[in-house]
């Protein structure tokens, strides 16, 4: 009898060691996933392990839709890694647990079902992938979102096994702006507040921007385009955070609808061969079609509650090191004249409440409600400083001015849209769009669309680690005048 027992134990230990062993090597029991290239990689972070569930497997259903509809001659591969939250599994669009796909085109029958989530020919590799099905004994799928290293582990699996000669990654969850973002789970395992929060394995921590740029670094060495399908990161701190681990970006400085990147249009426009920057276009172009008769909130913009209400998408070049060096220079430089110039009460107090003075009247929009801080719009800001700010010195002016003119003139704002069914604020697609006209971009050239941070929105949350948040406030004045003026004055 023991004997028997001992046969079985050692049949059982081989067969796992070999099982074990055997997804490693990014094998499973169907045999090997094969090694494949294509013109595109389109790799999707969705993470729906929060209130977002639903929002992440309509993207995956959307992007399924996207692949029905691919251009002749198309070479393009589409992968996915999706945690859903398992408490939501009741409602349409949503599954429990972690699912690594290779992304495949529903069929007509497919998508006329409305119970239909995955189609037949998406490949499910999550028990191929140890890091994915990491469970004893197949207990458990559950990977950890929020984490740097499961950021590693899909980029440095994704490369092992589709090659490309154009990529695209894609985040999907909630973002909550600048805050500490270059802290690092992948180094120190203490990320703060940025994207992706993961309700079931860290409730409180989130990737940072630095998170994503070592986890490409490590991998990919640099990535073609970071599309952040999330609220509030396209602030100065993390243009300048990715600039060398991806050449364009595209984020809103405001919060986000769901399901507004519109993955059933784009997927088919990307298979076209279309240029990366025209990509890049193409996404702010149908989110401009989605979004322009929509608005965040139904209230009405209040001076107690300056936040923006309507909507945006900015696409940035991140390579252009040399300008985003001299913009870092030229705020700092503009923070240094503020500092002098003590009688500027009219500025301190649009940082403080968050409008800017448009001629005679408050103009709102480009003030956003972050987690912890308010951010502004960096180019609105600057001119108007330049052009409508009367009690500001003329040192200011010019410093404001030369900040301005570099974002205007540098290209690192390649194009954007911001407006809602309130407003109409300006969009790189048409010149006429716009109904505040120094806002109209009418040469093509777009300074707006990228924010900074400027104050708390919670007295509670001190600016003077700042300069610690990221290389951008790194020996950067603009640290200085935050600490100077919004830790002193409620």
């Amino acid at each position: 009898m023991k004997k028997i027992f001992y046969i079985f134990i050692s049949i059982l230990f081989i067969s796992l060691f070999f099982a074990c062993t055997l997804w490693d090597n990014g094998t499973s029991s169907g045999g090997n996933i094969p090694q494949t290239h294509s013109d595109v990689l389109v790799m999707m972070y969705l993470d729906g392990d929060n209130s977002l569930s639903d929002t992440s497997w309509k993207n995956l259903y959307d992007t399924e839709i996207g692949l029905m509809n691919l251009s002749p001659n198309a070479s393009i591969n589409v992968i996915a890694l999706i945690d859903g939250m398992s408490k939501y599994e009741s409602r349409y669009y949503t599954k429990g647990k972690t699912y690594l796909y290779k992304v495949g085109a529903l069929t007509e029958d497919e998508a006329e079902n409305p119970k239909i989530l995955v189609g037949k020919s998406t490949a499910d590799y999550s028990k191929a992938v140890s890091w994915v099905y990491n469970g004893s004994g197949f207990a458990s799928q559950e990977v950890d979102m929020s984490s740097g290293q499961t950021l590693y582990n899909f980029l440095n699996w994704a490369k092992s096994i589709f090659s490309a000669d154009k990529t695209i990654l894609v985040f999907h969850n909630h973002g909550g702006g600048p805050y500490k973002e270059l802290t690092s789970s992948l180094e120190s395992q203490q990320a703060e507040r940025s994207i992706c929060e993961d309700l079931t394995n860290s409730p409180g921590k989130y990737l940072s921007t630095k998170d994503i740029s070592l986890a490409i670094q490590k991998t990919f060495g640099k990535v073609d385009l970071i599309v952040e399908d999330v609220c509030l990161e396209c602030s100065i701190e993390e243009v300048y955070a990715l600039q060398d681990a991806t050449h364009y970006f595209i984020a809103s400085p405001n919060s986000t609808l769901t399901n507004t990147y519109n993955y059933d249009k784009i997927i088919p426009y990307i298979s076209t061969g279309a240029s990366i920057a025209d990509i890049g276009r193409k996404f702010v172009d149908y989110n401009m079609e989605t979004c322009r008769n929509k608005t965040l909130r139904s209230s009405e913009t209040k001076p107690d509650n300056p936040s923006c209400m309507e909507l945006s998408l900015t696409l940035v070049d991140c390579s252009k090191k040399t300008e985003l060096a001299e913009i870092k220079s030229l705020t700092s430089k503009l923070a240094e004249e503020l500092l002098a110039d003590s009688q500027n009460k009219e500025f301190y107090t649009s940082l403080r409440i968050g409008k800017l003075q448009y001629s005679k009247d408050t103009f709102y929009g480009f003030s956003y409600s972050a987690s912890y801080v308010y951010t502004q719009d960096l180019g609105v800001m600057a001119y108007m400083l330049a052009n409508y700010t009367q009690t500001a010195s003329d040192n200011v002016k010019t410093a404001a001015a030369g900040l301005y003119n570099k974002l205007h003139d540098s290209g690192l704002i390649v194009y954007g849209w911001a407006g809602g069914s309130e407003h109409s604020w300006y969009y790189s697609g048409d010149s006429s769009y716009g109904e505040v006209d120094f806002l109209k971009i009418s040469d093509g050239k777009c300074p707006w669309g990228i924010s900074i941070t400027c104050d708390r929105n919670d007295v509670k949350v001190p600016l003077d680690s700042y300069s610690s948040w990221s290389d951008f406030a790194k020996d950067n004045k603009w640290a200085d005048l935050l600490v100077q003026w919004k830790n002193t004055v409620e």
